[in-house]
Formats: C-alpha cells, structure tokens, sequence
C-alpha cells in the first residue's frame, strides 16, 4: 500500500466529523461532543421522541416503527462511560455520527427502498423485502 492509501482513512474521518459539527449546529440538533482527540458528535433523539439528528426523518419513523429494528436503537454505546457526558440518558451505539449501522440503517430502512429494482438484484433479495440487522450467520471458520 501506498503512504497515500494509509492516510486516506483519517482524512474521511475528519472530514466526516467536520460535517457532523457543522450539520448538528446549522440544524439545531441536540448532541454532544465526545472527549477525546478526534471528537464526534453523538446525537440525542429530539424531546418528542419522533427525530434523531443521525437518522433521515423517514427512516427513523420506519426504524420507530418496527420492533426488530427499534431495539437496535437501545444497544448501548461500548466506549459511552468514557468518552461521553455523564448525564440523564445512557448513550446508544446509533447516537454516534460515526457508526455504520446507523449509515446502513439510514439507507436500508427508507420507506420502500428495497422495491427499487436496482437494490434488489445488486443485493440479491426479493423485492420489498426487509433487512434484518445484528444478524449472526454462525458461518464456521476453517482456521
């Protein structure tokens, strides 16, 4: 790999993180800042319940509306205790602007995207079908 391969990782960090705190400023969204060297925004769910500045509004309604999906949204955040305000709400894995299951989960709980055509044969499931997130194959390992 080339030195320029190795700092591209980084770079998207920041880049992602620059976004977030301008994103979560311009729109007013309640968060935090985590500590640290590289702090990220972690988003708090509005007061009503029904918003999440991580989620696109659609798909945190269809997320809120699911209970397989919904419970995603309780895992508790590993690194929370350390890096994150001690406060009055326990800090979720999806309330990070960093996590790829919320990215993942933004797309594929969109209101109808897995009937587009184009999803369905690049994934290789049926039409309209719903993902099934955390799920554990069980696949064996040969070493």
């Amino acid at each position: 790999m080339s030195s320029e391969s190795h700092s591209y990782a980084p770079r998207l960090r920041h880049e992602v993180i620059a976004r977030n705190h301008v994103f979560a400023k311009v729109h007013r969204l309640p968060h935090v800042i985590s500590y640290g060297e590289s702090a990220v925004i972690v988003y708090q769910p509005s007061e009503c319940g029904r918003y999440h500045g991580n989620f696109l509004k659609a798909s945190y309604a269809a997320i809120l509306k699911r209970p397989q999906w919904r419970k995603r949204l309780e895992k508790v955040h590993a690194q929370g205790g350390r890096c994150l305000p001690a406060g009055d709400r326990q800090w979720h894995e999806l309330d990070s602007s960093m996590s790829s299951d919320a990215l993942l989960m933004n797309i594929f709980c969109y209101p109808r995207i897995t009937r587009k055509t184009e999803i369905w044969i690049v994934l290789g499931i049926e039409r309209g079908s719903h993902p099934e997130f955390g799920f554990l194959p069980r696949v064996p390992l040969v070493s």
